[in-house]
């Protein structure tokens, strides 16, 4: 996951108002996937939407949840086999 220190601040305000308005996960995968349309269409409005930009969005999604699990998954994950025990 790349840490983008000094542009994390010109997405921050968009992104807490847009998690504050999503309620489920349909509406959590509507916009992942909007975001993404929406980044290609870009590129494809210039005629140049190629592959490696389709590759880039693929790899986002997968560093994202990549990321997402380490941090926030197996964190979670830890804490509840202290709770409820480890399986046998």
């Amino acid at each position: 996951m790349p840490y983008i220190e000094q542009q994390r601040v010109q997405f921050d305000g968009h992104i807490n108002k847009l998690s504050e308005t999503i309620s489920n996960e349909g509406q959590l995968c509507y916009c992942i996937y909007a975001i993404l349309v929406r980044y290609c269409n870009k590129y494809q409005a210039k005629g140049s939407l190629k592959f490696n930009i389709l590759a880039q969005c693929i790899s986002a999604i997968e560093c994202a949840k990549l990321e997402f699990y380490r941090r926030i998954v197996a964190p979670y994950e830890d804490k509840k086999i202290k709770e409820n025990g480890d399986i046998e």
